[in-house]
């Protein structure tokens, strides 16, 4: 009598144990993609794993778990699937944790060993200065020596960059030099020689390393 009550404790004890949610003899999946601390430029993201190939199960499903957190104290999300896959929206520049267990009559298997992901941030839009404009001396210009005024005109479609102007000149077109770096007016004034071309560029640049190239004007003088 005694040993059939040990029995009974025993079967009732072992039912217990497989009642409280988690079957050890069943495969526990192995996650596929993305890959193991992948880098995401897509938010919306498939999830896949192995499907579990036990053969005396009828019916598997699969409890999927997301979170922002190394030991999943936090769930981000939650699905099931009878596929071996979800597709998931997330949220741009963050680390996100995942893992996988299968699911049968209302048992579980262990969960997968958890795999992580970056996904990339938004970033920031920069538009390049518009090319400057031309606007004294005219192309090819006969003006007086000695001093002479450069200027020019330039704009940025973001309107809150500042730019600066660096400024080529010489008298060989092939090899002008860099005489104004970071300029912060749109002109310049140079002296001149007598009967000469010279040549000239204005490069426009703003606080984002955007940059625009004029073309190469030139002038002469008298």
């Amino acid at each position: 009598m005694k040993y059939l009550f040990y029995f009974s404790l025993f079967i009732s004890v072992l039912s217990c144990s497989k009642s409280n949610g988690v079957e050890n003899n069943l495969e526990v999946p192995v996650l596929l993609t993305p890959a193991d601390n992948s880098f995401c430029i897509d938010s919306n993201l498939r999830l896949s794993w192995r499907m579990s190939e036990d053969q005396d199960l009828a019916e598997v499903t699969y409890l999927i778990q997301v979170s922002d957190q190394e030991n999943f104290s936090s769930t981000a999300k939650e699905y099931e699937s009878q596929e071996a896959f979800r597709i998931f929206s997330f949220e741009k520049d963050q680390t996100y944790y995942w893992r996988v267990c299968a699911v049968v009559a209302g048992q579980r298997s262990k969960f997968s060993s958890p795999f992580q992901f970056y996904t990339e941030g938004t970033g920031a839009v920069n538009y390049i200065p518009f090319t400057p404009v031309l606007k004294t001396p005219l192309p090819d210009q006969l003006v007086g020596s000695g001093e002479v005024l450069l200027s020019w005109t330039a704009n940025d479609q973001d309107v809150n960059d500042p730019l600066v102007y660096d400024v080529y000149f010489g008298t060989r077109e092939e090899s002008i030099e860099k005489i104004k770096s970071d300029g912060v007016n749109e002109s310049l004034t140079i002296t001149t020689e007598s009967s000469q071309t010279y040549y000239w560029k204005v490069v426009s640049k703003d606080n984002r390393g955007g940059e625009a190239t004029s073309d190469v004007w030139s002038f002469k003088t008298e």
